[in-house]
């Protein structure tokens, strides 16, 4: 609708029309560009300038490689971006991915649309950290992959751990 009214008020004004359409092309052009060039454009700081989205897929691809290594079929996690990034990046895989269940209000889609179902079975449990899942019931985590990546938004440690699904079950 903004188009079309801008076209509309502009329709008159042939300066700001080309303008306008100089600046869209220009930034239509910049899109593909800055995917080509993600991980090379940095600010006079040294940060990255699209920070927020490099290294979400080699992070996914790391969880994918873990959990294949375990022999595991599901993961399982409560950080939401991780959950958009393995739900876009690991389509197709034979992973099952889902959110840690919570009581009352879910906090994010993937926890209202895709919780873990209670069950049993083993499944590997992904978190920013090196803190083990609180399980609601004693279900002996056992941490199997730790790693750091360097650049991006999530710099720091993450964490892969193995833990049974009735961890999250009253």
């Amino acid at each position: 609708a903004v188009v079309l009214m801008s076209v509309a008020v502009l329709w008159n004004r042939a300066k700001w029309l080309a303008v306008s359409f100089v600046f869209n092309g220009a930034i239509t052009l910049a899109l593909p560009i800055a995917t080509v060039f993600a991980q090379d454009w940095r600010l006079p700081s040294g940060d990255l300038v699209l920070e927020r989205y490099v290294g979400r897929s080699d992070i996914s691809q790391k969880i994918a490689d873990v959990a294949q290594a375990e022999g595991l079929d599901t993961v399982v996690t409560d950080n939401r971006g991780f959950l958009a990034d393995m739900f876009h990046t690991l389509r197709g895989s034979d992973l099952t991915i889902r959110a840690v269940p919570v009581d009352g209000f879910a906090p994010h889609h993937y926890a209202l649309k895709l919780p873990l179902e209670p069950g049993e079975g083993p499944v590997l449990y992904i978190d920013k950290g090196d803190d083990p899942p609180n399980c609601v019931r004693s279900a002996q985590p056992r941490q199997v992959a730790l790693w750091r990546p360097e650049e991006g938004q999530y710099v720091g440690d993450i964490t892969a751990w193995r833990v049974d699904r009735s961890c999250w079950t009253p």
